[in-house]
């Protein structure tokens, strides 16, 4: 992404009228921190808008849109995670929810809302952030959009498997990426 022309101008003065030396400490802003942020503004916006371009396809394929809450209970992600996505989760405590994480994806809130509606076949599409530490200085992101499609039909599970491919396939074309089955 083409980052934005010039620098960005900020002065910092101290009470007294007089300029500061260092503009951080005067609340003000560096040059290299003012451009930072404002790529990583752009960055994001970006990110947003090709998030819904995404979601647009997974509704057009008839999906339901779901949402899933930012703190999701640590308790149920644990069992069903295992005790290794505490390390990396964001962990707090709440004095009227107990121990809550914030969202790591989507994927385990997404089918606990199916259970509970009763598990028909149907299809859902999501798209937010989620939250996941980082070990060391990783320079990955440790909040970063989620966007996604499942597709819940035990009739026959290979058409289904083989529609949500030819969904991504479809979808991810424009971006120059192929869909990939297991890990990576």
């Amino acid at each position: 992404m083409a980052r934005p022309p010039g620098p960005a101008r900020g002065a910092a003065r101290s009470a007294g009228g007089r300029r500061a030396r260092d503009p951080r400490r005067a609340g003000g802003r560096s040059r290299s921190r003012g451009v930072s942020l404002r790529a990583h503004a752009a960055e994001r916006a970006a990110e947003r808008i090709e998030a819904e371009r995404l979601l647009a396809e997974f509704l057009a394929a008839g999906a339901e849109r779901v949402e899933a809450d930012v703190l999701q209970p640590a308790a149920e992600l644990l069992d069903l995670y295992g005790e290794d996505i505490r390390a990396r989760a964001y962990v707090t405590h709440d004095p009227v929810a107990g121990e809550v994480m914030l969202r790591p994806d989507f994927t385990v809130p997404v089918v606990r809302m199916h259970m509970a509606g009763g598990a028909e076949p149907a299809r859902y599409a999501y798209a937010g952030p989620v939250f996941r530490r980082q070990l060391g200085a990783s320079h990955r992101a440790r909040e970063y959009w989620q966007v996604g499609f499942e597709l819940f039909d035990g009739a026959d599970r290979a058409r289904a498997d083989a529609e949500v491919f030819a969904l991504f396939s479809r979808t991810l074309a424009p971006l120059g990426l192929t869909p990939v089955i297991g890990d990576i």
